[in-house]
């Protein structure tokens, strides 16, 4: 814990400082020695999230463990009223907590085809001994091909479940590696520059502000390191898929401010950086659905790659793979 805290700043005051306060094994408290904001470290997993997103959580932990808190004279603040912001971002948390146990990106073929494609396009371009960021890391979906000695992986997502998903499938001998924790991707808690590539899973889409996560991104980035990423497109096809999905619904989404985002949207966010992006997937998910995981990642490339070819069609998959790379 104190050797990752070395990595970290406070979400409030940037701050560089910590105290680490031990309840039990499993259980800390870890306070910004500038502030003395603290957060809640509970079964092992940190979280890094500003008062008023989590402060129902700290309630919580503070009443279970009342007598060392009152010893350690730590308090916690006092609601007021909620910003549109902070309800957006409790909601988030609220759906994808309960959405855990079941994640259609795992369970469904076409997204199970879909990520294989994902990763035989960005796992090259990813060179060995990288130090990488998981951002929305939701279950370690994006982390588990670089679960392993050739990486260091550090996973942040806003719902502790997720986390708690996504920390189980550390292998046992890797945990000195590896680490997933809950912190606000608008808001990442690191220091800058720490990070050769960083790996966001249809995150974007799902933010208060797509502009604050791209900086807050950028930098903890590395001179030349990229971001790989995937969102919704911004494609006049889009029409025909909402019409499918109110038809036979795959999946239900808690979206934030922009739902859908075109190349030049990402160009805008990622200021300063260079983007290289490609569309995908312009034949429907619930096709591919029915169809073994092999058969469907076929049909997915070969459609890619006729669709490449037509002008007027090629910007219009239903997806946007993109690296944006720090200059």
């Amino acid at each position: 814990m104190r050797n990752f805290l070395k990595l970290m700043v406070c979400p409030k005051c940037k701050g560089e400082s910590w105290t680490v306060k031990e309840i039990n094994k499993q259980d800390k408290i870890v306070i910004c020695n500038a502030c003395k904001s603290w957060y809640i470290c509970e079964e092992g997993i940190l979280e890094l999230l500003n008062d008023e997103i989590n402060q129902s959580r700290k309630v919580i932990f503070f009443n279970k463990h009342e007598k060392k808190m009152r010893m350690w004279k730590v308090k916690y603040s006092k609601k007021n009223g909620e910003d549109e912001e902070t309800k957006q971002k409790k909601a988030q948390m609220k759906f994808f907590n309960e959405f855990s146990s079941e994640y259609v990106l795992e369970t469904q073929n076409f997204w199970r085809a879909y990520y294989s494609l994902f990763f035989d396009e960005v796992f090259p371009r990813i060179k060995k001994r990288s130090c990488i960021l998981d951002v929305g890391c939701g279950t370690g979906l994006g982390s588990m091909p670089f679960l392993n000695k050739e990486y260091v992986v550090i996973g942040v997502d806003i719902s502790k479940e997720m986390v708690k998903k996504a920390t189980s499938r550390i292998p046992q001998g890797l945990r000195q590696r590896h680490y997933f924790f809950v912190a606000d991707v608008e808001n990442l808690p690191f220091k800058k520059e720490l990070f050769d590539s960083a790996i966001g899973m249809g995150i974007m889409h799902h933010v208060h502000n797509v502009q604050k996560m791209a900086d807050a991104v950028m930098k903890c980035l590395k001179k030349d390191g990229s971001y790989f990423g995937h969102e919704n497109n911004k494609t006049v096809l889009r029409p025909l898929f909402d019409i499918l999905m109110k038809i036979c619904t795959l999946w239900h989404e808690e979206a934030g401010e922009e739902q859908l985002l075109s190349k030049e949207d990402l160009q805008k966010a990622f200021k300063r950086c260079k983007i290289k992006a490609k569309t995908h997937v312009f034949i429907p998910p619930h096709m591919l659905n029915y169809m073994k995981i092999r058969s469907a990642k076929k049909i997915l490339k070969t459609t890619d790659k006729i669709a490449s070819k037509i002008p007027g069609i090629r910007n219009n998959g239903g997806t946007i793979i993109f690296e944006a790379q720090k200059y």
